[in-house]
């Protein structure tokens, strides 16, 4: 190997490994914002759609929001698992 991409791959290490270190230290705060704002999206369609009966509230658009949320927090989790060092 040359010494340039010894260099490279040294750099493309500690980049990834500093992007991992600031992940996962937000990492509890970040599931957590997550998870809340999709159960909040939840409680907030069944109040909605099933106690008020408001036929103007946007049911599907706040269930795909809580499902966003979700997906998110997972995608989250996977990212930290492929950054993840060792």
């Amino acid at each position: 190997m040359s010494a340039l991409a010894v260099l490279l791959r040294a750099t493309a290490g500690f980049l990834a490994f500093s992007l991992y270190a600031v992940l996962a230290t937000f990492e509890p705060l970040v599931r957590l914002v997550l998870l809340l704002l999709a159960l909040g999206g939840l409680v907030t369609c069944g109040i909605y759609a099933f106690l008020l009966r408001d036929a103007h509230f946007p049911l599907w658009m706040m269930l795909t929001f809580s499902i966003s949320m979700c997906v998110l927090s997972g995608l989250y989790s996977a990212l930290l698992r492929r950054l993840a060092p060792g």
